[in-house]
């Protein structure tokens, strides 16, 4: 499985699936292509509202393979499940969100997951699902630093400041 010139970013991904052990970088990501509409009819997101993760993550992950240095990266779809996973089981040093966040007209912040029982289908990340999510494990992590690559993230990297005590969180806090 080890090869002396490197992993290939689906090597990564088969041996996270073949052993608990912490990661150095976990990276989520959601590519929300639908949403249900008031009436609950699923809709096509908007062309300037879909995202393309994958590209994010070659980059980073080809500048990191360029550093000769030995890495573990987990690379899961951003659910409410694979997050708490992330973090409680997973043990990582960097947890990378890649996602859209937008907020209502309330100005109500939410970040855009996926859904676990529909894929691609959006799944509102509230700030109350963070602040839940950290309150219990808060004391259970070893996450160094957090990195939001989604629009409105502020409200959400105060709340892993504070509540999940995470020393470095690098987020955005308007539109990209």
């Amino acid at each position: 499985m080890t090869q002396s010139n490197g992993y290939t970013p689906d090597q990564y991904y088969e041996e996270e699936e073949e052993q608990h052990q912490s990661y150095n970088i976990v990276y989520l990501h959601a590519d929300v292509l639908v949403k249900e509409n008031k009436k609950g009819i699923c809709e096509p997101m908007a062309y300037n509202e879909t995202l393309s993760t994958s590209d994010m993550y070659q980059e980073m992950f080809n500048k990191l393979k360029k550093s000769g240095k030995p890495l573990r990266i987990a690379k899961r779809p951003l659910t409410r499940e694979n997050l708490a996973e992330a973090i409680t089981t997973l043990y990582p040093q960097i947890l990378v969100i890649n996602c859209h966040g937008s907020m209502t007209n309330n100005k109500n912040y939410y970040l855009c997951f996926e859904q676990v029982e529909k894929p691609l289908l959006l799944d509102k990340f509230t700030e109350k699902d963070m602040s839940d999510l950290w309150e219990g494990i808060a004391d259970h992590h070893k996450i160094k630093l957090v990195v939001f690559a989604c629009c409105h993230s502020e409200p959400f990297g105060k709340i892993i400041k504070n509540v999940g005590k995470v020393p470095h969180v690098l987020c955005i806090k308007d539109n990209c």
